[in-house]
């Protein structure tokens, strides 16, 4: 009997229909995901609490995004140790500290701020196409993949590169455009491809995330500043990588941090001007739908939510 009662404790516990601790699940679910995904455990704690409380101070949340987030990394290295970052880039130079270098990192994060106007303009537009157009969901799944898949076959076309230039996980891109394999042209096509890709993919009622796109669309957009003004393409790769996840997404704090894991201490001083920057033009906006709820609401999950009402009168 004892053991039947710890049993049946258990079994409430893991079936909890508490608000509070299904979002701490749902956070550390995020945080080891990104960890797993980027190998970078102090990043994905950040992501996990910045997408689901930005407006609202919970850092005692934190504990558990960490936890989550450093099983997952450990998990990670000790069963793939040579896979563990998202993409590896040895023998970086320091960014050089002159007030050319430091000007053109305004211009870069103004250019990736322009480039989050027009995803959101691609996004609103995509949206009321498939909704207007398609009744049925299977329609708009089967017209979107149709869309993706005809984009990606035309960038490889044009650029001669292989499918995964705009489909796919996009690492080898990342990689590719930090060490300076990417011509100006490839950036520029690769650029609206995944831009159009990704938010086909989404509008359309796709599954498809907002962190590696984000990162990809700030590498092209580097890649493009950096071959227009003679610098090294990392030099400028970087940094835009922190200003799309600023303006793409809004998550500052998982932007610095991110830097630093991936890249070094040394890129810290340009991913904070960068950050700076986009804050400034792009802060009030935001893709997820966590990060604009208001102090009065939560959702729990798409379509569900808690929310603060007044009490009537008549039930006083």
């Amino acid at each position: 009997l004892p053991h039947n009662l710890w049993a049946l404790r258990l079994w409430r516990w893991w079936r909890t229909l508490d608000p509070d601790e299904l979002q701490t699940a749902q956070l550390s679910g995020v945080a080891a995901a990104v960890s797993t995904l980027l190998g970078a455990p102090l990043a994905g704690s950040f992501f996990a609490i910045e997408v689901m409380y930005r407006r609202r101070p919970v850092i005692e949340k934190l504990i558990y995004a960490l936890i989550a987030s450093l099983t997952a990394f450990f998990l990670g290295h000790f069963t793939a140790p040579s896979n563990t970052k998202f993409v590896t880039i040895s023998g970086l130079l320091p960014p050089p500290l002159n007030w050319r270098y430091y000007l053109i990192l305004v211009v870069l994060a103004i250019m990736v701020a322009f480039v989050d106007v027009y995803l959101r303009k691609v996004r609103g537009t995509l949206s009321a196409f498939f909704h207007h157009r398609f009744a049925h969901p299977w329609q708009r799944h089967v017209v979107g993949a149709l869309m993706t898949g005809t984009i990606g076959l035309t960038a490889a076309w044009l650029t001669k590169q292989p499918l995964d230039l705009v489909l796919g996980t996009s690492d080898r891109v990342i990689a590719a455009a930090l060490t300076g394999q990417l011509t100006i042209w490839i950036a520029a096509i690769a650029l609206i491809g995944k831009l159009l890709a990704t938010m086909s993919t989404i509008t359309s009622g796709g599954s498809a995330g907002m962190l590696v796109p984000s990162m990809y669309l700030g590498s092209m957009a580097g890649v493009i500043v950096a071959r227009v003004f003679g610098f090294p393409d990392f030099m400028l790769v970087i940094p835009s990588i922190t200003a799309s996840l600023v303006s793409l997404i809004n998550v500052p704090l998982t932007a610095i941090m991110l830097t630093v894991e991936l890249f070094g201490a040394s890129y810290l001083l340009p991913a904070l001007v960068v950050l700076l920057v986009t804050l400034l033009l792009s802060h009030p906006t935001s893709v997820y739908r966590t990060q604009r709820d208001q102090d009065d609401s939560r959702e729990i999950l798409p379509g569900y939510g808690v929310r603060r009402i007044n009490v009537p009168l008549a039930w006083e």
